[in-house]
């Protein structure tokens, strides 16, 4: 501790790697079994920048395993009832939530271009569009 003159250590803490292996596990366990899965009840503290990272690897591994997801909405709003924009941001991106064929990739660069991409193959059976959201505010 500061007062009895040692340097405290400070340390990053990631959850890349466990991260990793629990979303692919989830996924090797959906082509088994069949099925879907739904990531609910996470959220790291939106209002600190590490927390805010570890919000960002969630949502950009649930695009990558093309993961349902949902957080609870009561955070995105202060005592006196105002949303809070910087910390409904983390959320708010583009996804498919309809693709007429097989998912090969779904991403969205919040960093740099703010670009979304998705590549598919077609299924010409399907006979409904896909369908993407494109949030007002992100």
């Amino acid at each position: 501790s500061p007062s009895s003159g040692n340097t405290p250590i400070r340390t990053r803490v990631s959850c890349n790697p466990q991260g990793d292996f629990i979303f692919q596990t989830v996924h090797n366990d959906i082509q088994k079994t069949g099925g879907s899965s739904f990531l609910t009840e996470f959220e790291f503290d939106p209002t600190s920048d590490s927390g805010a990272q570890q919000n960002y690897f969630v949502m950009n591994k649930c695009d990558q395993y093309f993961q349902s997801w949902t957080v609870w909405g009561a955070s995105f709003i202060d005592s006196s009832g105002n949303i809070l924009y910087n910390i409904l941001s983390q959320f708010n991106r583009p996804y498919a939530y309809a693709i007429a064929g097989t998912p090969h990739l779904m991403f969205y660069d919040r960093n740099h271009t703010r670009c979304f991409t998705l590549k598919y193959i077609i299924d010409l059976t399907i006979n409904c569009p896909s369908q993407i959201y494109l949030p007002e505010i992100i």
